[in-house]
C-alpha cells in the first residue's frame, strides 16, 4: 500500500471518529423541588456533568403542571428549544386545591433564559393543573390545549396573539402532541374514539383519522395504534393492515417506540422488544424498570430502588447505574447539540 493511500485511510478514520463524536448529543435533565428549577447538562452517555443552571420560582407561588415523568400521556410542563438556551414551562397555582377561595385559580406560561438567567411571565390561561402543550419553534409559538374554549390554540410569543387551531374535546389526557416545520400532529381519546389529526399551518386545514372502539390512547407511529385497555392487561395493536391483542400486564402504561415496527414493552422484571406482528424479539433483564424518555442513542431507565441507567436502544449491552441522576422530580429529559 503506497503512503498517499494509507495517508488517505488514516484520515477517514479520524473524520469517522470525529463525526462519531461530533454527533453525539449532550444530555439534559431538568428537576422541580422546593420551589426552584434545575437544568443539569451532562456529557453524552450522563456520566459527567457538563453545567447545572438553579433558579428559584418561589416568588410565582405556583407549581408545574402535572408532568408525562409520573404520568401517563404526553402532558408536559416543560420543554427546551433546540439550542437548549431557553426553557419554557407552565405553572399552575393550586388555589382550588388549597380551597383557596380568596384568590382565582391560574394557570401560565413562562419562559427562562440560560444566557440572561432569568426567567419571564408569557401568558395566563383557563386554570389547569394538566396542559397539553408544545413549543413551535419554527413559528416562535406555544401551542396548547384549552379545556375552556374546547379547542387547541395557538400563542405567538412575537404579538401575543392567540388563534384557534381545532376545535376538539378530550375524554381523558392521555395524548400525544407533536410539533414539526409547518404542522402539528394530535393523537387522542375522545369518547369511545382514538383520533389522529393533522394540522397545516400553511392551508389552515386539518385531516383527522379514527380508530374506533378504543377509549383510551397509549401511543402511535407512522399508522401503527397502541392501546392498553382500562385494566392494563390487555394490548392492542392497529396497523394500517390487521388489528391485534395480545394479554400483558402493563408495568408501564407509556410506550415507546424503537423504530416503526418495533416497540419496548415493560413488564415487572425486564424490558422487552416486540415486532408489529406481536412477537417478542428480545428480553432484557432489569428489576422494576420504568423507561423515563427515548433519546437519540438509548433509553433513560429508571430501576429498582430509585436507580438510574443509560441502555442503548438495541438493549445489548449490560446497564452502569448512573451516580449523577437522581430522582427528584424530574420534569423533563432531552438532548441538544448546543454547549451550555
Amino acid at each position: 500500500m503506497n503512503m498517499s493511500r494509507k495517508l488517505l485511510l488514516v484520515l477517514f478514520f479520524w473524520c469517522g471518529v470525529l463525526h462519531s463524536l461530533i454527533a453525539q448529543k449532550n444530555k439534559i435533565v431538568v428537576t422541580y423541588a422546593a420551589d426552584q428549577i434545575k437544568i443539569t447538562f451532562f456529557q453524552p452517555d450522563f456520566n459527567h456533568l457538563i453545567a447545572d443552571y438553579k433558579f428559584s420560582i418561589a416568588a410565582e407561588k405556583g407549581m408545574p403542571v402535572t408532568d408525562p415523568y409520573h404520568f401517563a400521556g404526553g402532558c408536559r410542563s416543560m420543554q427546551l428549544d433546540s439550542s437548549a438556551t431557553n426553557l419554557f414551562f407552565c405553572l399552575y397555582d393550586g388555589n382550588d386545591l388549597k380551597k383557596d377561595t380568596t384568590t382565582p385559580p391560574w394557570t401560565a406560561f413562562y419562559q427562562y433564559s440560560l444566557t440572561a438567567k432569568k426567567y419571564t411571565r408569557l401568558f395566563s390561561t383557563p386554570a389547569e393543573s394538566y396542559m397539553v402543550w408544545t413549543f413551535m419553534e419554527s413559528r416562535k409559538s406555544l401551542v396548547y390545549y384549552c379545556h375552556k374554549a374546547g379547542a387547541l390554540l395557538e400563542t405567538s410569543l412575537l404579538t401575543m396573539q392567540t388563534d384557534t387551531l381545532i376545535k376538539l374535546s378530550l375524554s381523558n389526557y392521555n395524548c400525544q402532541l407533536n410539533a414539526y416545520q409547518n404542522k402539528l400532529t394530535f393523537e387522542y381519546s375522545e369518547h369511545d374514539t382514538v383520533k389522529k389529526t393533522e394540522y397545516f399551518f400553511d392551508t389552515k386545514k386539518s385531516i383527522t383519522n379514527s380508530f374506533w372502539g378504543f377509549s383510551f390512547f397509549s401511543s402511535y407511529r407512522n399508522g401503527n395504534l397502541l392501546v392498553y385497555d382500562e385494566s392494563r392487561t390487555l394490548i392492542h395493536l392497529v396497523t394500517p393492515g390487521k388489528r391485534m391483542t395480545k394479554s400483558i400486564t402493563a408495568g408501564q402504561n407509556r410506550f415507546f417506540w424503537k423504530d416503526d415496527t418495533h416497540f419496548y414493552i415493560i413488564e415487572k422484571r425486564s424490558i422487552n422488544i416486540y415486532n408489529t406482528e406481536m412477537e417478542m424479539e428480545l428480553s432484557y433483564y432489569m428489576e422494576q424498570p420504568q423507561i423515563m424518555e427515548q433519546l437519540s442513542d438509548g433509553l433513560l431507565v429508571k430501576f429498582g430502588k430509585r436507580q438510574f441507567a443509560f441502555v442503548p436502544l438495541q438493549l445489548n449491552t449490560l446497564p452502569d447505574e448512573l451516580m449523577n441522576v437522581h430522582d427528584n422530580f424530574i420534569y423533563l429529559i432531552s438532548e441538544t447539540y448546543g454547549n451550555p
